[in-house]
């Protein structure tokens, strides 16, 4: 597993605050890392995401997504993939932790924002095939 610095006590590559928050939760579910880059002149984003699995299961992917308009539509597109993965490897309940303060907002709050307002409506959709799901802020990280 990566280990990310943020200055603050790590505890299984999370930093300590992230992790007492969810030290019971992560006990039942399935914590997914998702992240994206967007290249503005080409037009084109990388998507990555990974799990960290309770049953120590680990799964990674990442993919190449042409014709995307902006670097908040890329992260959508992330996230998108992530639970259609999540789905694909039968995992129910999961914590999906992003550096995308705006996207988390939209989510939490069902507000379609019309910049990537179909890409939210696939993942509202995609939310209701789990039992329990959460999506949290986490800073940018170093990987080191």
């Amino acid at each position: 597993m990566a280990i990310y610095r943020t200055g603050k006590k790590l505890c299984d590559g999370f930093a300590t605050d992230i992790c007492e928050g969810f030290a019971m939760l992560r006990a039942e579910f399935a914590t997914w890392n998702t992240d994206a880059a967007w290249c503005k002149e080409k037009q084109t984003a990388g998507l990555g995401w990974f799990l960290g699995n309770i049953l120590s299961r680990e799964f990674q992917s990442s993919t190449t997504v042409l014709n995307v308009g902006s670097a908040l539509m890329a992260e959508a597109l992330s996230i998108r993939k992530a639970l259609e993965t999540a789905k694909e490897e039968n995992i129910d309940r999961l914590i999906i932790l992003l550096d995308s303060q705006v996207l988390i907002k939209a989510i939490n709050s069902k507000h379609l924002s019309s910049e990537i307002h179909g890409t939210l409506s696939d993942i509202f959709t995609d939310m209701k095939l789990f039992k329990s799901i959460l999506f949290r802020y986490i800073p940018e990280l170093q990987i080191c």
